[in-house]
């Protein structure tokens, strides 16, 4: 990627705001804290907008230094891990469209570029890998350890610790060069995939429950309800560690995961193993995402 576009627009920005899509995953969060990391460590007044919660096996993440003002004017808006303009909420959308600069990053397949400056990669794992190349590529950027446990942080969660088939050489090139940096990356991961609460554990035997087989048991299906998710105290988000257990099911080519907030408004992921490309099928309902993974 020719990185001197981006550099004009780092090097003439004063006030930027990085947005990841709502309710960001951890290549979202991950990508979009290492970058204002490296704005605000270059002398910019940067903040991170976003909305739903921090997810609670990413809160590790979590820092107040590029918490918004809402009176702030930005001469810079990045978009991080969006597929598109409606995968933020309308205020985020509003601040994007009326700043004079705005530039998206992103590696989803089904992104058209929404950017007056787009910087869009389908072969990369994850956002984080594109955002590891701009800093290497931006003069006025360094990697730190910070910004090293960040994109560790985006690139294992988008990879599922490098199990899955968006996996190439060059994550794993990345990832050495990221663990070169003071980052303790068992501890990275044991946060964000393996500690689970009490409600979990029992949300799974709920799930495994509800698990459906449709085609001869190559799609599998299974929701949660938040009737459910209330009734236990649990977040919303806190059931999206289940995304892939319809997948992982022998003979499984498409699992599907319902999350169902009302009658109205059901959130569904779509995961493949081999053959399906569940981006085109999400699209066939307005959404979209990656041929493996999708919603």
């Amino acid at each position: 990627m020719d990185w001197s576009c981006m550099e004009e627009i780092v090097a003439k920005c004063k006030v930027a705001a990085v947005i990841p899509h709502k309710n960001p995953d951890g290549d979202a969060l991950g990508s979009s804290y290492a970058l204002a990391h490296c704005l605000k460590k270059a002398g910019k007044n940067v903040s991170i907008l976003f909305s739903g919660d921090m997810p609670k096996n990413l809160s590790f993440l979590m820092t107040d230094e590029f918490k918004p003002n809402q009176n702030t004017v930005y001469d810079t808006v990045i978009m991080v891990d969006c597929a598109d303009e409606f995968r933020v909420d309308e205020n985020e959308k509003k601040i994007f469209e009326t700043c004079e600069n705005t530039v998206v990053i992103d590696h989803h397949a089904t992104n058209k570029g929404f950017g007056k400056l787009n910087y869009i990669d389908a072969s990369s794992a994850a956002t984080g890998e594109i955002i590891y190349d701009c800093i290497e590529n931006i003069s006025c950027f360094s990697l730190d350890d910070t910004a090293a446990k960040h994109l560790y942080t985006a690139i294992v969660c988008d990879t599922g610790s490098f199990k899955y088939s968006n996996t190439t050489s060059k994550t794993h090139l990345i990832a050495a060069k990221l663990m070169e940096y003071n980052i303790d990356i068992a501890e990275i991961s044991r946060k964000a995939f393996e500690t689970k609460t009490i409600n979990q554990c029992k949300l799974y035997s709920y799930a495994l429950d509800n698990l459906k087989f449709f085609c001869g048991g190559k799609v599998g299906m299974t929701y949660v309800s938040y009737e459910y998710l209330q009734k236990n105290n649990m977040d919303f988000d806190e059931a999206d560690y289940l995304v892939s257990l319809p997948r992982d099911v022998e003979g499984v080519e498409v699992g599907v995961f319902l999350k169902i907030k009302s009658d109205n408004e059901i959130k569904v992921s779509f995961r493949s193993n081999t053959y399906i490309d569940v981006a085109k099928l999400a699209s066939d309902f307005g959404g979209g995402g990656h041929i493996r993974a999708a919603g």
